[in-house]
């Protein structure tokens, strides 16, 4: 089953959590290779299986609260 969160960045600079060269984020798409990251301004968008959607928002909510 497909799923689709939305995950709203604000009070981070999207550079320090995406990382030089997106190296931070693309660390994320590796580790969860069947899901689809789609970022838009302070937003990004998680999309595929609902467990692997799930588990990707929560290392993606780690990610920032380390850069907070």
């Amino acid at each position: 089953m497909n799923s689709e969160i939305e995950v709203l960045v604000n009070g981070i600079a999207l550079v320090e959590l995406y990382g030089e060269n997106d190296n931070k984020i693309n660390l994320l798409k590796e580790a969860y290779p069947s899901i689809r990251l789609t970022s838009r301004g302070n937003s990004i968008k998680i999309q595929g299986n609902k467990k692997e959607v799930s588990s990707a928002k929560e290392a993606l909510s780690t990610m920032m609260a380390m850069v907070e």
